[in-house]
């Protein structure tokens, strides 16, 4: 899934945007984590937006490896 459409600011190429604060998983209280996106990673324009969620799984089951 390509999501660099949704960023209003530019997250370089080889650039992380866990790290950099564009993307973030979130447990949804009921053993579910959402995969949520700030379009502007830092900025103050936009709010975390809900793109996916993984039915099933807490966000500690998300590694670097998968």
């Amino acid at each position: 899934m390509d999501l660099a459409a949704l960023w209003t600011t530019g997250l370089g190429g080889g650039l992380n945007p866990f790290t950099n604060g564009f993307m973030q998983l979130v447990s949804d209280g009921s053993g579910n984590t959402l995969l949520q996106l700030d379009s502007d990673g830092a900025g103050a324009s936009y709010d975390w937006l809900t793109v996916l969620k993984f039915d099933g799984h807490n966000p500690g089951d998300f590694t670097l490896a998968n």
